[in-house]
């Protein structure tokens, strides 16, 4: 039996029901213009609707004109052979050990990237999963100081995991055993201490890319937390933008997550992620 096929969005449909929105309203608007031009010299009720609907019909015809040309220009970004691909990004960018906010304690960050891939992998059997690496946002720059580095966009996590328009940033750190907290500034402390860490420029990554993709699309960072010793490990409370879990609970995590949008591929969540990165 074949499975159905998978969606990818914006499609044809949209892109004709935004050029249909585009005459229709500006068809209207020229005929409320019409009517509000014969009765300028007195503007009685019937004038006053026209004024009302030319600018509700203007602004209509000038909103679908934006969402028609986004969506041609994302059609014509990403072709069909990146759209199909599951895996993008290079392994050696999710694993570089740069500065970075967020970082493992007691292990190598290339290990825990490792890990957290093989924990990843087989949310590949959901058709609409992506899976990018070294995951980009433009206008966050590596430090001075960075050799070659420096002034180029920083890597704000090591993986992004989408499924229609929901897009799941995850960083995986490798803390040992103790009660996290984080404060408002984003700052953690475990068991009281500050550790040296903020999941501030996490957040800012989020807001980013939440200003990147059109408000229809959903996006949360999602660390994961390796313990590196036996004992009991409390996370942080989780925000609108970042939520915590232990790496043993991550495929059950994700999958409840994705698993919502098993058909659709949003062609927006691949220009930003795999053409920028």
């Amino acid at each position: 039996m074949t499975e159905p096929p998978v969606r990818y969005l914006p499609g044809r449909p949209a892109v004709g029901l935004a050029a249909t929105t585009v005459v229709t309203a500006g068809l209207v608007a020229l005929l409320a213009l019409g009517a509000t031009l014969l009765s300028v010299r007195d503007l009685d009720p019937l004038g006053l609707l026209a004024v009302a609907v030319l600018g509700g019909s203007a602004q209509t015809a000038r909103r679908a004109w934006v969402r028609l040309r986004t969506a041609r220009r994302v059609r014509d970004q990403v072709p069909a052979r990146l759209l199909r691909q599951r895996w993008h990004g290079d392994p050696t960018a999710a694993g570089a050990d740069e500065y970075r906010a967020l970082r493992p304690i007691g292990m190598a960050r290339s290990d825990v990237v490792r890990r957290t891939e093989d924990l990843l992998r087989p949310l590949t059997d959901i058709p609409s999963v992506r899976i990018f690496r070294g995951v980009q946002v433009g206008g966050a720059t590596r430090p001075a100081g960075a050799g070659d580095g420096a002034g180029r966009p920083r890597i704000l996590a090591a993986f992004a995991v989408t499924a229609g328009r929901l897009v799941l940033v995850v960083e995986p750190v490798a803390w040992p055993p103790g009660r996290y907290l984080m404060d408002a500034t984003g700052q953690l402390r475990c068991d009281g201490r500050f550790i040296g860490q903020s999941a501030g420029p996490l957040v800012s990554g989020v807001a980013a890319l939440r200003d990147r993709l059109p408000r229809t699309h959903r996006v949360r960072a999602l660390v994961v937390v390796h313990p590196i010793a036996d004992g009991a490990v409390s996370l942080p409370v989780p925000t609108k933008e970042v939520a915590w879990t232990l790496a043993r609970d991550l495929p059950t995590t994700m999958r409840t997550e994705l698993a919502r949008h098993p058909r659709t591929v949003s062609r927006h969540t691949v220009a930003t992620l795999a053409v920028d990165g």
